[in-house]
């Protein structure tokens, strides 16, 4: 035992000293370069290295890359865009890169998996990943008439159409539910993550709350991001501080309940009331309808505690939780009806409409990935009463209008066949499992929820917590 405990730390050292000295290495050869070559060589060769740099820091640990790419996947507004520099326009394929910084750490956590499942170095065990095996089905099948879709794309350009069913239909499953369903091996590996996105809705919340004291607003004041000079971390929609929230908010009360009575659930509960603030603060109805089927979720699997506690509590429970709805339900009735909300209203009802038009003469197979904004782009109608189109307000309109009918039913397919999972690991789990699937269920449902209304589906904010929890409900299943 004692002989094969120093065999382990021997390899270890080993590991790191190897680590030492490629990093050393690099780091070295950035300097000569720097030295040596010119400027704008150096700046290619510079990107080329801090990639390269970035996959040989991963590929011993596969974990730490995972932890990195979850610890920034919610936020988009961390994007290398190249373009925007002088320095960077006469730079060959650098004034190409426009992307977020999640799904470049993606593509090279991808690369490292890649080598680590070819060469062997780690030891995977296929037969764990079986509730991948339908989800995958499913959705290939979606793609597949998604590309046939793209072949009669409403505007012709069908190597645009593929551009955008590789980089944003294709791309978000691979690197966000197949890489994490592979990676997340063993259950403190799962609790990492956590306490990872309940830090990251912790800050999230604390800069939200923080902007009614920063930022200048008229009329309603609500929670919205922020940036300093050109950088915003999460953009300036208030949307996209809300979608964050929906996700880590069941984890938050996951953590509270199970750490309730030991040190630190202040701490949790403190941090849960705070997310919950924030996600009511933003003003967000998607946000406000995606907690409230949280809340929905929570309220029936927990019914006989609630009961318990309401009946152990008497009229006084039941006045303050009718005094809270009441105070809460007044607010959002008012802020409904205001003009901001009826502006809103008035264009996505307008942009369904089209959808509808446009649906109802190409049914099946829509006009191909990609097209939603050409297609309201060049419809007269719309663009002469409120300018450049946006993304489709909700994933369900943008696919009936891309991939018609055919690629609807199949994204739903794909859809019930993951909650239908998770309610599988609900259905098998026990104690402080049982509250960890029903965690991961909630935040699927108010993450997939929240984009019935919103235009982030095609991103890691939605397909994350998909992949985090589809892997999760696997080790809870294969625990039994």
């Amino acid at each position: 035992m004692k002989i094969n405990f120093l065999r382990q730390l021997d390899k270890e050292h080993t590991r790191a000293q190897s680590q030492l000295y490629w990093g050393g290495f690099l780091l070295v050869s950035l300097l000569v370069v720097l030295v040596v070559f010119p400027s704008q060589l150096f700046l290619q060769i510079g990107a080329v290295l801090s990639v390269l740099i970035l996959f040989i820091g991963i590929l011993p640990r596969l974990e730490l890359g995972l932890y990195l790419l979850l610890a920034i996947g919610f936020f988009n507004g961390w994007e290398v865009a190249l373009i925007k520099y002088e320095w960077a326009k006469n730079l060959n394929y650098l004034a190409s890169i426009n992307a977020p910084l999640v799904d470049i750490v993606a593509l090279v956590l991808l690369a490292c998996l890649a080598v680590a499942l070819v060469f062997g170095q780690n030891h995977f065990d296929y037969r764990r990943l079986w509730f991948l095996l339908l989800p995958s089905i499913l959705y290939g099948l979606f793609l597949s008439f998604a590309l046939l879709s793209a072949w009669r794309v409403y505007d012709y350009s069908i190597m645009t159409s593929v551009k955008f069913w590789l980089r944003n239909m294709m791309f978000v499953f691979v690197a966000y539910v197949l890489m994490p369903g592979i990676l997340i091996r063993r259950q403190e590996i799962l609790e990492r993550i956590i306490k990872i996105w309940h830090w990251v809705g912790l800050g999230v919340a604390l800069f939200g709350l923080s902007s009614l004291l920063v930022v200048q607003q008229t009329g309603w004041h609500r929670v919205v991001p922020y940036g300093w000079g050109s950088f915003a971390p999460l953009g300036y929609n208030h949307n996209l501080i809300a979608e964050v929230l929906i996700a880590t908010i069941p984890l938050a009360f996951y953590l509270f309940i199970k750490n309730r009575g030991r040190t630190g659930s202040d701490f949790y509960l403190a941090s849960l009331g705070l997310m919950i603030l924030a996600e009511l603060l933003t003003l967000s109805r998607a946000g406000w309808l995606a907690l409230g089927l949280q809340v929905l979720i929570a309220i029936y699997i927990f019914r006989q505690s609630i009961k318990r506690f309401i009946s152990s509590q008497g009229r006084l429970a039941w006045l303050a939780l009718l005094g809270i709805f009441a105070v809460l339900g007044a607010y959002m009735g008012i802020f409904l009806t205001s003009s901001i909300v009826s502006s809103s209203t008035s264009s996505r009802l307008h942009a369904m409409d089209i959808v509808l038009f446009y649906s109802a003469r190409q049914p099946i197979l829509g006009y191909g990935p990609g097209s939603y904004i050409p297609i309201l782009l060049n419809t007269f109608d719309y663009t002469i009463e409120y300018g450049f189109p946006l993304e489709a307000h909700g994933f369900a309109l943008k696919i009936l209008l891309e991939e018609g009918l055919l690629g609807l039913v199949l994204f739903g397919l794909f859809l019930l066949t993951v909650f239908l999972f998770l309610r599988q690991a609900y259905n098998k789990s026990t104690g402080q499992t049982r509250l960890l699937a029903v965690a991961l269920l909630s935040m699927v449902a108010g993450a997939v929820f929240f984009q019935l209304f919103n235009t982030s589906y095609f991103s890691a904010v939605m397909w994350l917590p998909i992949g985090v929890a589809l892997a999760g409900a696997g080790l809870i299943i294969n625990r039994y």
